[in-house]
């Protein structure tokens, strides 16, 4: 049959992370929930909103991160003012990088898409800032929402995100 189109994880180490702060086809998250959250002000899941605001790798409250309950798998679930026939998604990992496991799209009625699923290919060097970025061919609705899950098991240690940012067109 014909060649199924997939999403491709980006090499973080090309990633110029001045391009993404200022690239005009993207937009941050502007609301947030989270399966857990480790503290109701502090790490909630509103820290993934916004453009990024933790300057250095480090366990810090201006980032989401989960409750650290013993469970295999949280959710970051984030969602765009305007949706966007989306083609590609960043996220700023600011501490523990490489659990995302998988990557849900979500549009108006309901309508929904795995994106990604699978085991972040990257190795990232240690105490360092990372981007997790997928490229993805366009669903078939406007994305307004996504949703992602990350491995808790995968990797020791706290896992936080400090924002995610959504690229596309106006549908």
């Amino acid at each position: 049959g014909p060649a199924v189109d997939t999403a491709t994880v980006i090499d973080f180490a090309g990633i110029d992370e001045a391009r993404v702060l200022g690239d005009p086809r993207g937009q941050w998250a502007a609301g947030a929930t989270a399966s857990s959250e480790y503290g109701n002000d502090r790490y909630n899941a509103r820290q993934a909103t916004g453009a990024p605001n933790v300057a250095v790798y480090s366990d810090n409250p201006n980032a989401w991160c989960h409750s650290g309950r013993s469970v295999p798998e949280e959710w970051l679930e984030v969602s765009f003012a305007k949706p966007v026939r989306a083609t590609e998604l960043r996220v700023r990992q600011t501490f523990t990088p490489g659990t995302i496991g998988k990557i849900e799209a979500f549009g108006a009625g309901g309508r929904t898409q795995v994106l990604w699923q699978g085991t972040d290919p990257n190795t990232y060097p240690a105490n360092r800032i990372a981007w997790f970025v997928l490229r993805f061919p366009a669903p078939p609705f406007a994305v307004d929402r996504v949703r992602l899950t990350l491995n808790i098991g995968a990797k020791a240690g706290w896992k936080q995100i400090d924002a995610v940012q959504l690229v596309g067109d106006a549908p």
